[in-house]
């Protein structure tokens, strides 16, 4: 009888820990009633304004103007069984092509995953960021920093206007667009007041 016990446990730790694999570095789809999930936005504490530009520049390893080719789906981290439910956090993974590095030197030859913190819950009945999802098919000027872990993760966002293809972000790039002047200005002044002191490399970086 003890030993039978035992094997359910066993068993149960099993099934559980194959359960928590299966979230754990993979990339789950979206659902298919993705469009009508809740939205539930959470509340931040930053270190300084995410909305200055300036300091923005200096607290990121990377600034890129990019075109975002496609949303893969939600990556969770810190997957566990909590009272047995299945929690993890979530980040949402989009493919994007660089077209012009302002700040560092990531790949412009290949897309390239960034992660988003936020997204579809685990239990897959809402979404849960504390800024909106980015939207495919539009271009952005992308905050980036690299992490430990190698994944490259996106700070803040700002859509470049009238740029849904790949070719508008490449036209508004190669006419030095205005509305981009004042990220490149931000670089070159950039204030480095919170700048982490470490850079982590990554695979996606040129050289």
């Amino acid at each position: 009888m003890i030993v039978s016990v035992v094997s359910f446990f066993a068993y149960k730790q099993i099934a559980t820990n194959k359960l928590i694999g299966s979230y754990t570095d993979s990339i789950i789809e979206f659902p298919e009633n993705f469009y009508e999930l809740p939205v539930y936005m959470q509340d931040a504490a930053y270190a300084f304004d995410p909305d200055d530009k300036y300091l923005m520049s200096g607290f990121s390893d990377y600034i890129v103007i990019a075109y975002l080719n496609e949303i893969k789906g939600t990556v969770y981290q810190n997957v566990r069984m909590d009272e047995g439910d299945l929690k993890g956090t979530p980040y949402t993974c989009y493919e994007m092509r660089i077209v012009r590095n302002i700040k560092g030197s990531l790949r412009t030859d290949c897309d390239i995953p960034v992660l988003q913190y936020g997204g579809v819950t685990i239990d897959g009945k809402s979404i849960e960021c504390i800024t909106g999802l980015l939207d495919d098919n539009k271009s952005y000027v992308l905050y980036l920093s690299s992490a430990a872990d190698e994944n490259i993760y996106l700070n803040k966002a700002y859509e470049v206007p009238g740029a849904e293809t790949i070719d508008g972000c490449q036209k508004a790039v190669a006419e030095n667009d205005g509305f981009l002047l004042e990220f490149y200005d931000a670089f070159s002044n950039e204030k480095k007041d919170f700048a982490p002191n470490t850079h982590y490399s990554t695979p996606y970086e040129e050289g």
